[in-house]
């Protein structure tokens, strides 16, 4: 048996398992926590694909049971069967390229053949690595796009792509050195060198990760202390608004004795402006929302009076029912976020309606719930190209970004649309109703 043909698959092994999480973390959210039965799964995927490429020398097999398990470790992550299907089959594909590219280079520059490739230890460990290489630079690249609106820095941006990119160059270099020396110790401290460069690859991605993770966590928590002030807001509100109420019945008898003189006195328009007074005194102190959901009454409470201070209309739409599974704090997240935003378009509209108007529906199968919220606009808008005109753009984005990650979260979609004859723009919004 080739001890070191062996050390280098059970690092490479190790190496895909990572990649294919990472890949997974990048396109999907995770179901549950590494719990017993998620590492159970990594191992028997770790064990399976050593015993294969160890005792049965078949590629072939060894590829089938490499798809297999992508697949089987997919279900631990929120997506449809299809998309699991087809990003598994990606993550193979991944592989498979890197490796003919690899394969193909080095054979070009050693001119060696595949086999004669694999069966020396060197050479196969330098590709093995260069596609692994490869393969994180790709990952990355992903994780960048994806997070373009987040709080990935460009220094942070930077940093993920260089280091892959470096230690890249830095295995081609390596292999040069070593490939025509005769000196064995040179060639161990160059296998060393490229295992350690690999260690510390993922090192400071797992550094990176954890300090932007950190870093939303801390966001997310300050957003919620928001929410929960705004929730509290409404309580105070509700109970202000009930000691009106009582003190308006209490006062009742005499509030019917001043009409009945007024009446009496034949003076019946100050009896309507009386009675006229109440209902507008009893209207003010109302609740506007009755969803029957705390936390969504308390937003839309607080965003139509937000709303009526700068002469803004809110009109709204809500079926909801018991069967809503959606959480209600990422509920009120994602609404304060695209209410905010609506209301902070239209204050800028100087003549004509200045109305936003809220639709929220659970489908009549409770799979799905539909959000749209429409505001009037003074100019013309092109939704291809929606961006932010406010000052404080790093903690706008960050309420866009919030819309954004609540609709992944519940397998959703985030859209716009603009009607230019009634210069209505509409965001809409739909999530899977889903428990998290």
């Amino acid at each position: 048996m080739n001890y070191e043909k062996l050390i280098v698959d059970i690092l490479s092994i190790a190496c895909e398992i990572y990649l294919t999480l990472l890949f997974y973390n990048v396109v999907w959210n995770k179901r549950v926590s590494f719990n017993k039965s998620f590492i159970l799964s990594v191992l028997i995927w770790y064990l399976i694909s050593l015993y294969t490429i160890t005792f049965f020398q078949d590629n072939y097999l060894f590829s089938l049971v490499v798809v297999l398990m992508k697949i089987w470790l997919s279900f631990y992550y929120v997506s449809s069967i299809l998309s699991k299907l087809l990003y598994s089959s990606i993550s193979v594909s991944f592989t498979v390229l890197t490796e003919i590219i690899f394969g193909l280079s080095f054979s070009l520059i050693t001119g060696m053949s595949v086999r004669e490739m694999h069966s020396n230890s060197f050479v196969y460990f330098i590709g093995a690595v260069s596609g692994k290489l490869m393969i994180l630079v790709i990952i990355r690249l992903l994780q960048i796009k994806k997070n373009r609106n987040t709080h990935i820095k460009n220094k942070v941006a930077i940093a993920i792509l260089f280091s892959p990119i470096y230690s890249l160059a830095f295995s081609f270099v390596i292999f040069i050195i070593a490939y025509d020396t005769p000196n064995n110790f040179i060639r161990l401290l160059c296998q060393i060198s490229t295992i350690l460069m690999i260690a510390s690859n993922i090192f400071l991605f797992y550094i990176i990760d954890k300090q932007t993770e950190a870093e939303l966590i801390s966001q997310k928590f300050e957003f919620i202390q928001q929410q929960l002030k705004t929730q509290v807001d409404h309580y105070n509100e509700l109970y202000d608004s009930q000691n009106e109420i009582r003190k308006i019945k209490h006062d009742i008898s005499g509030n019917i004795i001043a009409i009945s003189g007024l009446i009496s006195d034949n003076k019946i328009d100050d009896a309507k402006r009386y009675i006229s007074n109440i209902f507008e005194e009893i209207s003010e102190k109302s609740i506007f929302a009755e969803t029957k959901i705390a936390t969504i009454d308390a937003v839309i409470d607080a965003e139509i009076k937000k709303a009526k201070k700068q002469d803004i209309t809110i009109d709204y739409r809500i079926r909801l029912n018991r069967d809503l599974l959606i959480d209600q704090m990422d509920l009120a997240a994602l609404m304060t976020n695209a209410l905010d935003n609506a209301i902070e378009a239209v204050s800028k509209i100087s003549y004509g309606k200045r109305l936003i108007m809220l639709s929220m529906n659970l489908f009549e199968d409770n799979d799905y719930m539909s959000i749209s919220v429409e505001n009037t606009t003074q100019d013309a808008i092109d939704v291809k190209k929606m961006e932010s005109k406010k000052i404080d753009k790093k903690n706008h984005g960050f309420g866009l970004k919030q819309i954004s990650n609540v609709a992944i979260k519940y397998d959703g979609n985030v859209s716009y649309e603009y009607e230019t004859t009634s210069k209505m723009l509409k965001l809409c919004i739909l999530l899977k109703n889903i428990k998290h």
